[in-house]
Protein backbone atom coordinates (compact mmCIF):
# COMPACT_ATOMS: atom_id res chain seq x y z
CA UNK A 1 0.00 0.00 0.00
CA UNK A 2 2.62 2.28 0.59
CA UNK A 3 4.19 2.02 -2.38
CA UNK A 4 0.54 3.28 -4.53
CA UNK A 5 -0.64 7.04 -3.83
CA UNK A 6 -3.45 7.90 -1.93
CA UNK A 7 -5.98 8.43 -4.17
CA UNK A 8 -5.34 4.69 -5.63
CA UNK A 9 -5.21 3.77 -1.44
CA UNK A 10 -8.75 5.16 -0.99
CA UNK A 11 -10.09 3.58 -4.49
CA UNK A 12 -8.79 0.19 -3.45
CA UNK A 13 -10.60 1.00 0.08
CA UNK A 14 -13.73 1.92 -1.65
CA UNK A 15 -13.57 -1.13 -3.67
CA UNK A 16 -12.50 -3.60 -1.01
CA UNK A 17 -15.37 -1.66 1.49
CA UNK A 18 -18.10 -2.15 -1.27
CA UNK A 19 -17.40 -6.12 -1.77
CA UNK A 20 -17.14 -6.98 2.44
CA UNK A 21 -20.25 -4.74 2.27
CA UNK A 22 -22.21 -6.73 0.24
CA UNK A 23 -20.82 -10.10 1.14
CA UNK A 24 -21.08 -9.81 5.03
CA UNK A 25 -23.89 -7.39 5.36
CA UNK A 26 -24.39 -6.34 8.99
CA UNK A 27 -21.34 -8.58 10.11
CA UNK A 28 -19.22 -5.76 8.97
CA UNK A 29 -20.60 -3.54 11.89
CA UNK A 30 -18.20 -4.99 14.38
CA UNK A 31 -15.30 -2.89 12.62
CA UNK A 32 -17.64 0.50 12.27
CA UNK A 33 -15.95 1.88 15.25
CA UNK A 34 -12.63 2.41 13.23
CA UNK A 35 -14.48 4.44 10.99
CA UNK A 36 -16.23 6.46 13.87
CA UNK A 37 -12.79 6.91 14.96
CA UNK A 38 -11.47 8.44 11.82
CA UNK A 39 -14.34 10.89 11.91
CA UNK A 40 -13.50 12.14 15.20
CA UNK A 41 -9.80 12.77 14.10
CA UNK A 42 -11.11 14.93 11.29
CA UNK A 43 -13.78 16.85 13.72
CA UNK A 44 -11.48 17.34 15.99
CA UNK A 45 -9.41 19.43 13.81
CA UNK A 46 -12.39 21.10 12.32
CA UNK A 47 -12.91 24.01 14.41
CA UNK A 48 -9.21 25.16 14.63
CA UNK A 49 -8.31 24.91 11.07
CA UNK A 50 -11.43 27.05 10.20
CA UNK A 51 -10.10 29.63 12.45
CA UNK A 52 -6.91 29.44 12.37
CA UNK A 53 -7.11 30.03 8.45
CA UNK A 54 -9.67 32.62 8.41
CA UNK A 55 -7.99 34.79 11.23
CA UNK A 56 -4.60 34.88 8.94
CA UNK A 57 -6.36 34.93 5.58
CA UNK A 58 -8.37 38.05 7.00
CA UNK A 59 -5.33 39.57 8.79
CA UNK A 60 -2.67 39.03 5.08
CA UNK A 61 -5.25 42.12 3.83
CA UNK A 62 -2.81 43.93 4.95
CA UNK A 63 -1.28 44.15 1.99
CA UNK A 64 -4.77 45.85 0.56
CA UNK A 65 -3.51 49.22 2.04
CA UNK A 66 -0.92 49.31 -0.97
CA UNK A 67 -2.73 48.62 -3.34
CA UNK A 68 -6.12 49.87 -2.19
CA UNK A 69 -8.39 49.78 -5.46
CA UNK A 70 -6.87 46.19 -6.02
CA UNK A 71 -7.68 44.79 -2.91
CA UNK A 72 -11.18 45.29 -2.89
CA UNK A 73 -11.87 44.30 -6.26
CA UNK A 74 -10.07 41.20 -5.68
CA UNK A 75 -12.31 41.17 -2.23
CA UNK A 76 -15.38 41.44 -3.99
CA UNK A 77 -14.27 39.22 -7.48
CA UNK A 78 -13.79 36.31 -5.25
CA UNK A 79 -16.64 36.44 -2.74
CA UNK A 80 -19.03 36.82 -5.98
CA UNK A 81 -17.42 34.07 -8.22
CA UNK A 82 -17.28 31.78 -5.14
CA UNK A 83 -21.25 32.61 -4.16
CA UNK A 84 -22.55 32.03 -7.70
CA UNK A 85 -20.38 28.64 -8.37
CA UNK A 86 -21.92 27.55 -4.78
CA UNK A 87 -25.54 28.66 -6.43
CA UNK A 88 -24.52 26.51 -9.71
CA UNK A 89 -24.20 23.94 -7.72
CA UNK A 90 -27.44 24.18 -5.49
CA UNK A 91 -29.77 24.60 -9.44
CA UNK A 92 -27.54 21.48 -10.28
CA UNK A 93 -28.25 19.33 -7.35
CA UNK A 94 -31.90 20.22 -6.83
CA UNK A 95 -32.90 20.08 -10.46
CA UNK A 96 -31.64 16.80 -10.59
CA UNK A 97 -33.01 15.81 -7.07
CA UNK A 98 -29.52 14.62 -5.69
CA UNK A 99 -29.84 11.59 -3.14
CA UNK A 100 -33.67 10.98 -4.03
CA UNK A 101 -34.72 7.60 -3.10
CA UNK A 102 -31.85 7.24 -0.88
CA UNK A 103 -32.64 6.64 2.90
CA UNK A 104 -30.35 6.65 5.14
CA UNK A 105 -31.37 6.37 8.37
CA UNK A 106 -29.54 7.14 11.56
CA UNK A 107 -29.72 4.61 14.76
CA UNK A 108 -26.45 5.32 16.86
CA UNK A 109 -25.91 8.75 15.69
CA UNK A 110 -27.86 11.95 16.55
CA UNK A 111 -28.07 14.74 14.22
CA UNK A 112 -28.49 18.09 15.07
CA UNK A 113 -31.55 20.22 15.26
CA UNK A 114 -31.71 21.97 11.92
CA UNK A 115 -32.10 25.83 12.62
CA UNK A 116 -33.65 28.65 10.38
CA UNK A 117 -32.28 30.91 8.81
CA UNK A 118 -33.47 33.53 11.77
CA UNK A 119 -32.01 31.61 14.19
CA UNK A 120 -28.65 31.47 12.84
CA UNK A 121 -28.82 35.19 12.16
CA UNK A 122 -30.01 35.66 15.87
CA UNK A 123 -26.81 33.13 17.18
CA UNK A 124 -24.04 34.15 14.87
CA UNK A 125 -22.46 36.10 17.78
CA UNK A 126 -21.15 34.44 20.38
CA UNK A 127 -21.19 35.59 23.83
CA UNK A 128 -18.66 33.10 24.82
CA UNK A 129 -16.32 32.21 21.79
CA UNK A 130 -14.63 29.51 24.24
CA UNK A 131 -18.43 27.92 24.71
CA UNK A 132 -19.02 28.01 21.11
CA UNK A 133 -15.56 26.34 19.79
CA UNK A 134 -16.73 23.67 22.71
CA UNK A 135 -19.96 22.93 21.18
CA UNK A 136 -18.76 22.96 17.60
CA UNK A 137 -20.93 26.12 17.02
CA UNK A 138 -19.29 26.93 13.68
CA UNK A 139 -20.71 29.97 12.38
CA UNK A 140 -20.24 32.36 15.63
CA UNK A 141 -16.42 30.98 15.53
CA UNK A 142 -16.34 31.95 11.39
CA UNK A 143 -17.64 35.73 12.86
CA UNK A 144 -15.27 35.78 15.65
CA UNK A 145 -12.31 34.90 13.41
CA UNK A 146 -12.97 37.60 10.90
CA UNK A 147 -13.94 40.33 13.34
CA UNK A 148 -10.03 38.98 15.18
CA UNK A 149 -8.59 39.05 11.99
CA UNK A 150 -9.72 42.87 11.35
CA UNK A 151 -8.96 43.84 14.74
CA UNK A 152 -5.06 42.32 13.82
CA UNK A 153 -5.04 44.68 10.73
CA UNK A 154 -6.16 47.44 12.48
CA UNK A 155 -3.24 46.83 15.01
CA UNK A 156 -1.10 47.21 12.35
CA UNK A 157 2.97 45.99 13.19
CA UNK A 158 1.86 44.98 17.02
CA UNK A 159 0.00 41.85 15.09
CA UNK A 160 3.20 40.22 13.58
CA UNK A 161 3.80 37.95 16.38
CA UNK A 162 0.20 36.70 16.69
CA UNK A 163 -0.06 36.16 12.96
CA UNK A 164 3.72 34.33 13.09
CA UNK A 165 1.97 32.38 15.87
CA UNK A 166 -0.95 31.58 14.04
CA UNK A 167 0.32 31.00 10.66
CA UNK A 168 2.52 28.28 12.61
CA UNK A 169 -0.80 27.09 14.09
CA UNK A 170 -2.31 26.75 10.55
CA UNK A 171 0.72 25.02 9.50
CA UNK A 172 0.98 22.73 11.88
CA UNK A 173 -2.69 22.08 11.48
CA UNK A 174 -2.53 21.22 7.80
CA UNK A 175 0.13 18.45 8.64
CA UNK A 176 -2.37 16.73 11.19
CA UNK A 177 -4.70 16.53 8.49
CA UNK A 178 -1.63 15.00 6.02
CA UNK A 179 -1.13 12.52 9.27
CA UNK A 180 -4.93 11.35 9.39
CA UNK A 181 -5.60 11.39 5.56
CA UNK A 182 -2.67 8.35 5.99
CA UNK A 183 -5.19 6.22 7.49
CA UNK A 184 -7.87 7.43 5.33
CA UNK A 185 -7.98 4.19 3.78
CA UNK A 186 -8.88 2.19 6.97
CA UNK A 187 -11.76 4.54 8.13
CA UNK A 188 -13.11 4.91 4.36
CA UNK A 189 -12.93 0.55 4.45
CA UNK A 190 -14.56 0.91 8.01
CA UNK A 191 -17.50 3.25 6.93
CA UNK A 192 -17.73 2.40 3.16
CA UNK A 193 -18.51 -2.22 4.52
CA UNK A 194 -20.37 -1.53 7.92
CA UNK A 195 -22.76 1.55 5.98
CA UNK A 196 -23.00 -0.46 2.71
CA UNK A 197 -23.93 -3.74 5.02
CA UNK A 198 -26.83 -1.69 6.93
CA UNK A 199 -27.75 0.51 4.23
CA UNK A 200 -27.30 -1.18 1.06
CA UNK A 201 -26.01 -0.70 -2.71
CA UNK A 202 -28.30 2.37 -3.58
CA UNK A 203 -26.55 5.11 -1.83
CA UNK A 204 -23.41 4.70 -4.02
CA UNK A 205 -25.42 5.27 -7.03
CA UNK A 206 -26.25 8.55 -5.79
CA UNK A 207 -22.19 9.58 -5.15
CA UNK A 208 -21.59 8.18 -8.73
CA UNK A 209 -24.58 10.51 -9.75
CA UNK A 210 -22.86 13.64 -7.51
CA UNK A 211 -19.47 12.86 -9.15
CA UNK A 212 -21.22 13.17 -12.35
CA UNK A 213 -22.57 16.54 -11.68
CA UNK A 214 -19.26 17.93 -10.41
CA UNK A 215 -17.69 17.09 -13.86
CA UNK A 216 -20.79 19.10 -15.35
CA UNK A 217 -20.76 21.84 -13.04
CA UNK A 218 -17.31 23.20 -13.14
CA UNK A 219 -17.34 23.33 -16.81
CA UNK A 220 -20.46 25.42 -16.19
CA UNK A 221 -18.23 27.14 -13.94
CA UNK A 222 -15.44 27.84 -16.74
CA UNK A 223 -17.95 29.07 -19.29
CA UNK A 224 -18.48 31.79 -16.45
CA UNK A 225 -15.30 32.65 -16.55
CA UNK A 226 -15.04 33.01 -20.56
CA UNK A 227 -18.28 35.00 -20.45
CA UNK A 228 -16.53 37.34 -17.97
CA UNK A 229 -13.30 37.46 -19.78
CA UNK A 230 -14.83 38.38 -22.96
CA UNK A 231 -17.22 41.45 -21.53
CA UNK A 232 -14.88 42.71 -19.06
CA UNK A 233 -11.22 41.24 -19.43
CA UNK A 234 -10.06 42.27 -22.65
CA UNK A 235 -9.17 38.82 -23.01
CA UNK A 236 -9.95 36.28 -25.87
CA UNK A 237 -11.42 33.06 -25.19
CA UNK A 238 -8.59 31.42 -27.69
CA UNK A 239 -6.24 33.01 -25.67
CA UNK A 240 -7.58 32.04 -22.41
CA UNK A 241 -8.51 29.02 -23.16
CA UNK A 242 -4.98 27.71 -24.08
CA UNK A 243 -3.28 29.36 -21.83
CA UNK A 244 -5.69 28.32 -19.13
CA UNK A 245 -5.03 24.50 -20.07
CA UNK A 246 -2.08 24.00 -18.75
CA UNK A 247 -3.03 25.56 -15.28
CA UNK A 248 -6.43 23.18 -15.26
CA UNK A 249 -4.06 20.08 -16.35
CA UNK A 250 -1.55 20.75 -13.73
CA UNK A 251 -3.85 21.63 -10.81
CA UNK A 252 -6.26 18.47 -12.23
CA UNK A 253 -3.23 15.93 -11.64
CA UNK A 254 -1.91 17.51 -8.52
CA UNK A 255 -5.34 18.40 -6.92
CA UNK A 256 -3.43 21.32 -4.78
CA UNK A 257 -4.06 25.32 -5.56
CA UNK A 258 -0.61 25.54 -3.56
CA UNK A 259 1.28 23.55 -5.95
CA UNK A 260 -0.35 24.57 -9.00
CA UNK A 261 0.73 28.43 -7.78
CA UNK A 262 4.12 29.35 -9.70
CA UNK A 263 2.78 27.64 -12.93
CA UNK A 264 -0.42 30.01 -12.21
CA UNK A 265 1.45 33.45 -11.55
CA UNK A 266 3.55 32.88 -15.09
CA UNK A 267 0.87 31.69 -17.52
CA UNK A 268 -1.18 35.09 -15.61
CA UNK A 269 1.69 37.55 -16.67
CA UNK A 270 3.44 36.41 -19.58
CA UNK A 271 0.01 34.78 -21.77
CA UNK A 272 -2.68 37.14 -19.91
CA UNK A 273 -0.49 40.19 -19.42
CA UNK A 274 -1.34 40.73 -16.27
CA UNK A 275 1.08 43.50 -14.70
CA UNK A 276 3.43 40.92 -11.81
CA UNK A 277 2.57 43.19 -8.61
CA UNK A 278 -1.67 42.30 -9.49
CA UNK A 279 -0.55 38.75 -10.22
CA UNK A 280 1.55 38.54 -7.10
CA UNK A 281 -0.56 39.56 -4.93
CA UNK A 282 -4.08 38.34 -5.94
CA UNK A 283 -3.07 35.06 -7.20
CA UNK A 284 -1.19 33.80 -3.90
CA UNK A 285 -4.65 35.33 -1.98
CA UNK A 286 -7.37 33.37 -4.73
CA UNK A 287 -4.98 30.63 -3.49
CA UNK A 288 -6.28 30.43 0.08
CA UNK A 289 -9.67 31.88 -0.14
CA UNK A 290 -11.36 32.05 -3.48
CA UNK A 291 -12.12 28.16 -3.51
CA UNK A 292 -15.10 28.24 -5.82
CA UNK A 293 -14.96 24.63 -7.51
CA UNK A 294 -15.22 23.65 -3.81
CA UNK A 295 -18.06 25.89 -3.02
CA UNK A 296 -19.84 24.23 -5.73
CA UNK A 297 -19.30 20.47 -4.66
CA UNK A 298 -20.38 21.64 -1.34
CA UNK A 299 -23.66 23.23 -1.90
CA UNK A 300 -24.55 19.76 -3.57
CA UNK A 301 -23.26 17.67 -0.69
CA UNK A 302 -26.03 19.57 1.54
CA UNK A 303 -28.60 18.76 -1.04
CA UNK A 304 -27.26 14.88 -1.43
CA UNK A 305 -27.76 14.35 2.04
CA UNK A 306 -30.89 16.58 2.85
CA UNK A 307 -32.76 14.04 0.53
CA UNK A 308 -30.41 11.15 1.84
CA UNK A 309 -31.28 11.83 5.40
CA UNK A 310 -34.87 12.08 4.73
CA UNK A 311 -34.93 15.59 5.34
CA UNK A 312 -34.84 18.17 2.26
CA UNK A 313 -33.61 21.49 2.12
CA UNK A 314 -35.77 24.81 2.89
CA UNK A 315 -35.32 27.97 1.21
CA UNK A 316 -33.48 29.15 4.52
CA UNK A 317 -31.74 26.44 4.69
CA UNK A 318 -29.68 26.62 0.92
CA UNK A 319 -29.00 30.04 1.47
CA UNK A 320 -27.42 28.89 4.37
CA UNK A 321 -25.58 26.36 2.77
CA UNK A 322 -24.40 29.01 0.06
CA UNK A 323 -23.51 30.99 2.74
CA UNK A 324 -21.15 28.01 4.50
CA UNK A 325 -19.94 27.14 1.27
CA UNK A 326 -18.83 30.88 0.12
CA UNK A 327 -17.50 31.17 3.88
CA UNK A 328 -15.70 27.86 3.71
CA UNK A 329 -14.07 28.91 0.63
CA UNK A 330 -12.05 31.65 2.84
CA UNK A 331 -10.14 29.45 5.41
CA UNK A 332 -9.80 25.92 2.91
CA UNK A 333 -6.08 25.57 2.59
CA UNK A 334 -5.17 24.89 -0.79
CA UNK A 335 -3.98 21.51 -0.28
CA UNK A 336 -5.15 18.07 -1.60
CA UNK A 337 -8.68 16.71 0.41
CA UNK A 338 -8.77 20.23 1.97
CA UNK A 339 -12.78 20.23 1.51
CA UNK A 340 -12.74 17.09 3.84
CA UNK A 341 -12.86 18.82 7.05
CA UNK A 342 -15.40 21.19 5.40
CA UNK A 343 -17.98 18.90 5.10
CA UNK A 344 -18.12 18.22 8.46
CA UNK A 345 -18.33 21.67 8.84
CA UNK A 346 -21.26 21.93 6.68
CA UNK A 347 -23.46 18.99 7.90
CA UNK A 348 -22.67 19.69 11.46
CA UNK A 349 -24.36 23.53 10.82
CA UNK A 350 -27.47 22.13 8.68
CA UNK A 351 -28.11 19.55 11.24
CA UNK A 352 -26.80 16.30 9.19
CA UNK A 353 -25.00 13.08 10.81
CA UNK A 354 -21.23 12.96 10.57
CA UNK A 355 -20.61 9.60 9.80
CA UNK A 356 -21.69 6.74 7.06
CA UNK A 357 -21.72 9.52 4.61
CA UNK A 358 -19.14 11.60 5.53
CA UNK A 359 -16.48 8.48 5.13
CA UNK A 360 -18.03 7.32 1.56
CA UNK A 361 -18.00 10.74 0.43
CA UNK A 362 -14.24 10.86 1.43
CA UNK A 363 -14.00 7.79 -0.65
CA UNK A 364 -14.39 9.55 -3.57
CA UNK A 365 -12.81 12.66 -2.48
CA UNK A 366 -9.95 12.52 -4.74
CA UNK A 367 -11.83 12.45 -8.26
CA UNK A 368 -13.98 15.06 -7.24
CA UNK A 369 -11.11 17.03 -5.77
CA UNK A 370 -9.13 17.23 -8.73
CA UNK A 371 -11.98 18.68 -10.91
CA UNK A 372 -12.72 20.88 -8.45
CA UNK A 373 -9.69 22.30 -7.66
CA UNK A 374 -8.88 22.90 -11.46
CA UNK A 375 -12.21 25.40 -10.98
CA UNK A 376 -10.41 26.93 -8.42
CA UNK A 377 -7.07 27.74 -10.09
CA UNK A 378 -8.97 29.15 -13.04
CA UNK A 379 -11.11 31.44 -11.17
CA UNK A 380 -8.24 33.06 -9.51
CA UNK A 381 -6.54 33.42 -12.96
CA UNK A 382 -9.89 35.18 -14.67
CA UNK A 383 -10.38 37.29 -11.29
CA UNK A 384 -6.82 38.61 -11.70
CA UNK A 385 -7.22 39.66 -15.51
CA UNK A 386 -10.78 41.04 -14.69
CA UNK A 387 -9.05 43.66 -12.40
CA UNK A 388 -5.92 43.88 -14.67
CA UNK A 389 -7.85 45.10 -17.05
CA UNK A 390 -10.09 47.36 -14.53
CA UNK A 391 -6.90 49.19 -13.62
CA UNK A 392 -5.56 49.96 -17.24
CA UNK A 393 -9.36 51.09 -18.18
CA UNK A 394 -8.83 53.23 -15.21
CA UNK A 395 -5.20 54.31 -16.08
CA UNK A 396 -6.53 55.21 -19.63
CA UNK A 397 -9.48 57.40 -18.41
CA UNK A 398 -7.06 59.06 -15.77
CA UNK A 399 -4.67 60.42 -18.91
CA UNK A 400 -7.19 61.28 -21.20
CA UNK A 401 -8.78 63.88 -18.50
CA UNK A 402 -5.23 64.73 -17.60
Amino acid sequence: MKKLNSTAQMLIALALGIVCGLAFGEKMAVIAPLGNIFINLIKMLVIPIVMCSIITSTASMSDINKLGRVGSKMMFLYISTTAVAASIGLVLASITKLGQGVALEVADEVAATPLSLLDILYNIVPSNIFSAMANFETLPCIVFSLLFGVALIMIGEKANPVLSLLNACSEALNQMVSLIMKIAPIGIFALVSSGLGQYGAEIFAALGKYLVLCYIGVPILAVLYLVLLKLFGGLSVKKFLSGGLKIFLTAFTTRSSAATLPLNIEVTTKEFDVPEEIAKFTLPIGCTINMNGAALGMTMKAILAGYIYGSPLSISQCAIAVVISTLSGIGMPGIPNASLVFNVLLFTTLGFPNGALIGMLASVESLEDMVQTAGNVLGDSACAVLIANSERKRERKKNNVL
